[in-house]
Order: structure tokens, then C-alpha cells, then sequence
């Protein structure tokens, strides 16, 4: 299973942020693209994907394209 906290980077796309260590943030286009790469591919598995938005813009997007 994949978790991650999306939050908005500072310029306004959505990142992935470790909270209270020591790991800078990633855009989540970038988290994305290595799941995409490695995930499905690396284990006969089923790859289960979990996201807490602290953004409810980009929680209300992300839920209409999953949804597709």
C-alpha cells in the first residue's frame, strides 16, 4: 500500500510532505511517475494507492479523475 499527505507546494502544485522529518517535499507529478515506473511492475500484487489532501481543491480534482 501507497500512502500519501498532498499539501500545495509553494508554487501552487500539489507535493507530498513527510511531516516533523527531515525530508524535503516532492512534487506529487514526480511520486507519481516513479509509482507509475516501479509499483506495478516490481510485485505480482495488487498496488493499493491512499491519499490525505489537505487541500480540498486538489482533493475534489483528483476524486473526479479517479473516478473516470
Amino acid at each position: 500500500m501507497i500512502i500519501v499527505d498532498l499539501y500545495d507546494g509553494a508554487d501552487g502544485r500539489p507535493v507530498v510532505r513527510h511531516a516533523f522529518t527531515f525530508i524535503k517535499d516532492a512534487y506529487l507529478g514526480e511520486i507519481l511517475l516513479q509509482i507509475k515506473e516501479f509499483a506495478f511492475y516490481a510485485s505480482p500484487y495488487v498496488t493499493s494507492f491512499l491519499y490525505n489532501s489537505h487541500n480540498i481543491y486538489l482533493f475534489v480534482q483528483i476524486s473526479i479523475i479517479s473516478k473516470s
